[in-house]
C-alpha cells in the first residue's frame, strides 16, 4: 500500500448553493427570450389557421358549386358580427342559400376554430363574412390584421391580406419600418 488516504470528492454545500444561484439567474435571463418566442409562434400559427380556414372555402366552393363562408363566431355556430378586435374563433360552412348571415337548417359547418389564445385579437377592415363563390372568386378585399397584447403591439402584428379575386398572401415589412403593410400598401394598425 501506499500509504494514501481516500478523500471524498462531492460538492460542498456552498458549493452547491453557488451553483443553484448561477443556474437561477441565467434561467431569469433566459425566460423573457422564450415567452417571447412562445407568442411569436403562436401568431404565427393562428394566422396559418385562419389562412387554411379561407383556403379551405375556396376549395370548398369550387367543389361543391356553391357558396362558403367563413365568418367571426363566438360559439362556433352562429356569426357573430365584426370581426374588430375580436378574440373570437370563426367557422366556415355552406352557405346555400347566399345570405351570408348564419348557418341555416342543412348548411353544413365545414370547419371550426374556437377563440384565440394569448389575449390575441383579429381584425378585418371590410366586412363580418368572406364568401366564396362556386368559381373560387371572394366577395371582399381587404386585411386581417392579428395582433398581441405586447407593447407596442403594431411592432408584433401580422397580416393575411385577401385579394378582390379571393387569393391570399401574408403580409410583408416593404419599406422596413418595422410595421407590415396591409393590401393598401398601408402600414396596419391595433387600435
Amino acid at each position: 500500500m501506499n500509504g494514501s488516504l481516500n478523500k471524498n470528492t462531492g460538492f460542498t454545500l456552498l458549493e452547491l448553493m453557488i451553483t443553484l444561484a448561477i443556474i437561477a439567474i441565467l434561467s431569469t435571463l433566459a425566460v423573457p427570450s422564450f415567452t417571447s418566442i412562445i407568442q411569436n409562434n403562436r401568431m404565427v400559427t393562428q394566422l396559418n389557421e385562419l389562412n387554411s380556414a379561407l383556403s379551405i372555402a375556396r376549395s370548398e366552393a369550387i367543389k361543391r358549386g356553391t357558396t362558403v363562408t367563413v365568418c367571426n363566431s363566438a360559439d362556433q355556430i352562429e356569426c357573430s358580427g365584426s370581426w374588430d378586435k375580436s378574440n373570437n374563433g370563426w367557422i366556415v360552412f355552406v352557405d346555400m342559400n347566399n345570405d351570408d348571415v348564419t348557418t341555416d337548417a342543412g348548411e353544413e359547418i365545414l370547419k371550426v376554430h374556437y377563440a384565440l389564445s394569448g389575449g390575441n385579437k383579429l381584425n378585418f377592415n371590410n366586412t363580418a363574412k368572406i364568401s366564396y363563390s362556386a368559381s373560387g372568386l371572394g366577395n371582399k378585399a381587404g386585411t386581417f390584421t392579428l395582433c398581441d397584447n405586447r407593447t407596442p403591439a403594431i411592432n408584433y402584428a401580422k397580416a393575411l391580406i385577401v385579394n378582390s379575386t379571393g387569393r391570399l398572401r401574408t403580409g410583408i415589412d416593404s419599406n422596413n419600418d418595422g410595421i407590415i403593410e396591409g393590401g393598401s400598401g398601408n402600414n396596419v394598425s391595433c387600435t
